[in-house]
């Protein structure tokens, strides 16, 4: 580091400037413009006026600078180089007090792009010292240029793509493919061509079917329009529809959709093929899952309603198979009369094609009922007004003669009409469709429930 001091007298601002002693060019890119700075500090306490001077190939302003006291300022150099020697120049700072001369060297970098090449004027092999990608030994591609160095181009291409002749320019060729970097006259990049003759057959052509011509070269059939596999009916296939891919012999029929989708010929809302459409269909076949359930079947004891009359095993039902086990007809709240009914027939029933007869007529949904247990049937369902019943199998409506029938057969009836009954209180019996009937088969509820009312609604109960 140079140093300039002013001597003056004492009390008086001096300026002490320092000036770099070297400034390097290193490894600059060949004949471009690369600047460097050249700081120029001043510990005094006056302000320094500086003039730098440069020889080619530097470049700096030559207008007078001022070096602020205590402070610095940076003076930008530039240099451009064109050849690879190294260079020396000229650079010097001036100043009232003294001058000062500051080593400059210049070099320039060899292999500018670190493709491990030198340039060919530093005694290398690159022959474009800017392109990585360019050096000998480089891939070749298809861009126009020598990326290897051997004065040829795009030659062995690792771009280049197949192509195929197309004497029917039809943008599809035939035969054996060769490698190119762009398609040349007659030549296509897709191959599959089936006529190389006839620009109007080519693998994306519209098939015309039913012509017997293969106009897009897919070797499949002329007569199957739909290509699921099976040839129009109209030109000796087995195809019932063959503009729908998904209609054939060996399709999955999905029954209620008014299409024949296996060309089975029978009806699409018979799914059980018992002979009979649904009933969702407006046909008469109450179960078109099962191909044992239609009208006219011969009806079983198992609980199932094999002849779709809605009632089941209602041939084989008789009296006794029901029984009345509890009635409640004067409850404290206007919809807190009930009806508990018992399966007494030993096996279990369902509750489907029963009809309790009442001021309205109310047929009881299906439901299976274990032997022995209860069904509840209240006027309504809603605790806030039956009095507090939370367990209602069925509403229905309810008076003081209430008789369940099946068909035209009476399971059990009650005729209550003259009966001395409580207000709040249930009557409850054991005894048999043949022998409640009485007043005296029955007696009153002791217990409470709900709201308050005496009764056991949903639990059989026997008297006292």
């Amino acid at each position: 580091m140079l140093l300039l001091a002013s001597c003056t007298s004492v009390g008086v601002p001096v300026s002490h400037v320092s000036v770099p002693s070297t400034l390097s060019f290193d490894a600059i890119p060949i004949t471009t413009r690369v600047t460097r700075t050249l700081t120029l500090t001043n510990s005094g306490t006056a302000a320094a006026n500086i003039q730098v001077t440069v020889g080619a190939p530097l470049s700096a302003s030559s207008e007078p600078l001022t070096v602020p006291a205590l402070g610095s300022l940076d003076v930008p150099v530039s240099a451009i180089v064109d050849g690879y020697e190294a260079v020396s120049a000229n650079l010097v700072v001036t100043s009232p007090e003294r001058t000062f001369d500051v080593a400059v060297t210049l070099t320039v970098d060899p292999d500018l792009d670190d493709d491990g090449a030198l340039a060919l004027g530093a005694g290398g092999d690159d022959c474009d010292d800017e392109r990585a990608d360019v050096h000998p030994g480089a891939d070749e591609t298809c861009d126009g240029s020598d990326e290897d160095c051997d004065d040829r181009i795009d030659e062995a291409a690792v771009d280049t793509f197949a192509a195929w002749t197309d004497g029917d320019d039809d943008g599809y060729g035939t035969g054996t493919s060769f490698q190119v970097c762009a398609l040349g006259s007659l030549q296509a990049a897709v191959d599959g061509d089936c006529n190389d003759g006839d620009a109007s057959v080519h693998p994306n052509a519209v098939e015309e079917f039913y012509d017997g011509i293969d106009a897009d070269c897919a070797e499949d059939s002329d007569y199957d329009a739909d290509q699921d596999g099976y040839d129009s009916d109209a030109y000796g296939g087995t195809d019932c529809d063959d503009a729908v891919a998904a209609i054939h012999p060996d399709a999955v029929d999905t029954p209620y959709d008014g299409i024949d989708t296996d060309c089975g010929g029978g009806s699409d809302y018979d799914a059980d093929g018992d002979g009979q459409d649904s009933i969702a269909w407006g046909g008469l076949d109450c179960d078109d899952g099962d191909e044992n359930r239609f009208v006219g079947q011969t009806e079983v004891d198992d609980g199932v309603d094999q002849d779709c009359d809605v009632l089941v095993d209602e041939d084989s039902l008789v009296r006794g198979d029901w029984s009345f086990r509890e009635l409640m007809l004067t409850p404290s709240t206007q919809s807190g009369a009930f009806l508990e009914l018992a399966n007494t027939s030993g096996r279990t029933l369902d509750l489907a094609g029963l009809r309790l007869e009442g001021p309205t007529d109310t047929s009881l949904p299906a439901m299976s009922v274990l032997a022995d247990e209860v069904v509840l049937l209240c006027t309504s369902a809603d605790p806030a007004t039956n009095g507090g019943i939370t367990n209602c199998d069925a509403v229905i409506t309810l008076d003081s003669q209430p008789a369940l029938w099946a068909k035209n057969r009476a399971l059990d009836e009650v005729d209550a009409t003259a009966w001395t009954l409580t207000s709040g209180v249930s009557v409850h019996t054991t005894a048999s469709p043949d022998a409640n009937d009485a007043e005296s088969a029955w007696c009153a509820s002791t217990t409470a429930y709900g709201d308050g009312d005496l009764g056991t609604p949903g639990v059989d109960e026997a008297c006292p």
